[in-house]
């Protein structure tokens, strides 16, 4: 049987550290202060900075949930998380336990305990359940076809295969506890059958010459630099967030925004049960909206960011990146007021851009063939637009040959992520 994927961390021991010269804690630690509404305020800092030991994590090592002062070592988080939510590996465990129920010894031990066998030898049992030992086999095997078919869209199926992995538990519990082999057998065929579908009924978009490829770094970021001269050598995807008012245990999405598994792009919802140390991790929406460039976020008016209080997080692709892989959507519709004014083209949804065109008010709009995502602009982000990034689509790279998500797109290429104050001004920073 499945253990619960849902584990415990222990509180982080550590407090807001002051680094100094004989420190071996790792840059900047920010401590979270809370008012008497429960809302972050600015984060605090102290003590003499240093350049950090091990670059990879230049920020806080504990993350703060939002409504109580508990805190968990961002190593701790990743690593947990990266558990629940676990590519095409995740798979072996069902395929291992399938060819082991294939074997007709081992699979009439695994049912003889049901009530339908009481009074029944192994080998009665073994005859009456044959057949179904040759289709779990034959289970396991495209089981492990999936898994092979599964494996290119890197991280972007971990959700569908959450899903089927509860599913594996649950028919796998039931099938101790009576239910009959043959039901078993096509209950998992169903369940198989219907991840597939999921996963296969999201368009792919073809992008031209498409690669993760980075090529040259450019100089990293630096505690205290301004967004505006980052933005200068990377090119920046940011977003402002704030707690959800209704859930006090909520784990920020720019603490999720820096663990490894997500390389600034969280398509989850995380909170840590002050009381259990439990993390609770659940699929967010289908889309995410980023500003280009930091302007775009710190101008943003957002009913629960303004009275929650906020943080902003950048994310640093390659220079040129956004221009590349972006369709320029901003004024390509002909405002409907006879002012002759043009607005932004709506967003297209993922069909449309496999198709490489859509309607927009009697206006057709086609994209580029080596384009990924579109380029909009609404009231905050009307100087530099800003680019939607999807859970519901695929994207084929011509280029380097790679077929995945276009969530995996924008992870593979992201080269760090950053948290910046409403001055505009660095405050961590982790590159990959």
């Amino acid at each position: 049987m499945m253990q619960n994927p849902n584990k415990s961390l222990p509180p982080s021991s550590e407090k807001p550290v002051e680094d100094d010269k004989t420190s071996s804690k790792r840059d900047v630690v920010r401590g979270k202060e809370l008012d008497e509404q429960q809302k972050l305020v600015t984060p605090v800092e102290e003590g003499p900075k240093k350049e950090p030991e091990k670059p990879e994590r230049g920020h806080q090592t504990p993350a703060t949930p939002s409504g109580a002062k508990l805190v968990v070592s961002m190593d701790d988080l990743e690593a947990e998380i990266g558990k629940q939510l676990q590519g095409a590996d995740s798979l072996d465990t069902i395929i291992s336990r399938l060819t082991a129920l294939s074997d007709l010894t081992t699979l009439v031990q695994a049912v003889k305990g049901q009530k339908a066998f009481a009074n029944k030898t192994d080998k009665e049992i073994g005859e009456a359940i044959g057949a179904q030992a040759v289709f779990i086999g034959r289970l396991a095997t495209d089981v492990g076809k999936f898994k092979s078919e599964v494996a290119t869209l890197g991280r972007g199926a971990v959700h569908e295969l959450r899903g089927f992995q509860k599913a594996w538990a649950d028919a796998h519990d039931k099938l101790s506890k009576g239910m009959p082999v043959a039901v078993f057998v096509k209950l998992m065929q169903k369940q198989l059958q219907s991840v597939k579908d999921e996963l296969t009924s999201k368009p792919v978009m073809e992008v031209k010459g498409g690669t993760t490829a980075k090529g040259q770094g450019a100089e990293g970021p630096k505690k205290d630099e301004a967004m505006s001269e980052l933005e200068k050598r990377f090119d920046v995807l940011a977003r402002k967030s704030a707690p959800p008012p209704d859930d006090k245990n909520n784990i920020s999405e720019v603490d999720l925004a820096f663990l490894s598994p997500m390389r600034g792009f969280p398509d989850i919802f995380a909170s840590l049960d002050k009381d259990t140390k439990q993390v609770d991790v659940s699929k967010a929406n289908e889309e995410k909206v980023f500003s280009i460039g930091s302007g775009g976020a710190l101008g943003f008016k957002g009913e629960l960011s303004d009275k929650a209080g906020a943080r902003f997080y950048g994310v640093l692709m390659p220079k040129g990146w956004i221009a590349k892989y972006g369709e320029e959507l901003r004024e390509r519709v002909t405002k409907s007021d006879k002012s002759g004014d043009k607005r932004s083209a709506r967003a297209p949804n993922g069909k449309e851009m496999a198709q490489k065109r859509f309607d927009d008010e009697g206006h057709e709009i086609t994209i580029g063939e080596g384009k990924a995502f579109g380029i909009r602009a609404e009231e905050s982000t009307k100087e530099h637009g800003q680019v939607d990034v999807h859970r519901d689509r695929h994207v084929n790279l011509t280029g380097s040959g790679e077929q995945l998500s276009h969530l995996e797109l924008f992870r593979k290429s992201s080269m760090g992520v950053v948290e910046f104050s409403d001055k505009g001004l660095v405050i961590n920073r982790r590159m990959w």
